[in-house]
């Protein structure tokens, strides 16, 4: 009965662990808007915004992506791609033609989504809400 009670945590934390990337691909689908974008510690939303108005991406069940917005010379910008999730890691990766972006998932639900890239020189915190 003494070893139940050890192998009892390591399996609830296993399975844990399993369910949460199944349960992401079911939580990002559908269309979000930027909420909050945060450089360093420095929140950049206002700048974000003003250089992608409009700003929406959508995930599809396809593993499917786009991403729309209004540049600054008001000219409509749309990307197409496709993404996957890297469970080890806890990581949303993002393809296109031009780029591969890996974002860390900091927390995702039904309402939010937030990302993080660490780079070399910056840390970059995307706060998305449902649209």
């Amino acid at each position: 009965m003494k070893n139940t009670w050890i192998l009892l945590p390591l399996f609830a934390l296993i399975f844990t662990s399993c369910n949460k990337i199944d349960s992401y691909p079911k939580r990002i689908i559908g269309g979000w808007i930027i909420n909050k974008y945060v450089v360093d510690s420095d929140i950049q939303t206002d700048v974000f915004k003003a250089s992608k108005k409009n700003y929406v991406i959508s995930y599809f069940e396809d593993k499917s992506f786009t991403e729309t917005y209004i540049d600054t010379n008001n000219i409509l910008i749309a990307q197409l791609g496709t993404y996957t999730f890297n469970e080890k890691s806890d990581s949303l990766i993002t393809y296109t033609q031009t780029d591969t972006i890996k974002y860390g998932i900091t927390s995702i639900n039904s309402n939010a989504l937030n990302l993080k890239i660490v780079d070399n020189q910056h840390t970059y915190l995307y706060q998305f809400v449902r649209k």
